[in-house]
């Protein structure tokens, strides 16, 4: 396979609070020795993240990752515990997560996060799949620790 990716992130302040927006952005040539499986792929980010005060931040985060052919799709499904696994085989051409997340910090070796996402899945042709079967939503909480 082959891979490029290309990553920026801008630092400014808003008021008093810390503030950033990051960008992402992909490709990548599957090249197997059927080419019958060789795929194309790009993918893409974008964050937006705000610092609200010493321990609250919030941020959104808009991404997709995809063959954006009809004829040809992948294996994309996100997370396992967000329905992973069992969406919808290699029938995906192009999968879309939307999500808005608060932060707490009560310390720097500790921080939680509450989110909410949406995702969209847009099907090859031949996929037997009804098409409006491809959006779900999902709720998580996470704690993170480090030492």
């Amino acid at each position: 396979a082959d891979l490029i990716e290309a990553n920026a992130k801008y630092d400014f302040l808003l008021g008093e609070n810390r503030a950033y927006l990051a960008f992402s952005l992909g490709s990548a040539k599957a090249d197997d020795s059927d080419p019958f499986f060789d795929r194309d792929f790009r993918w893409f980010s974008i964050e937006p993240f705000l610092q609200l005060n010493r321990n609250w931040y919030t941020l959104l985060r808009y991404s997709e990752i995809g063959t954006y052919d009809s004829d040809e799709g992948y294996h994309f499904d996100g997370k396992t515990f967000a329905g992973g696994n069992s969406a919808f085989g290699y029938d995906t051409q192009r999968f879309r997560r939307m999500s808005v997340g608060l932060g707490w910090m009560p310390n720097p070796h500790v921080r939680a996060k509450f989110e909410i996402a949406k995702d969209w899945f847009e099907l090859i042709d031949a996929s037997p799949v009804a098409p409006n079967n491809g959006d779900r939503g999902f709720v998580a909480f996470e704690i993170a620790a480090g030492f």
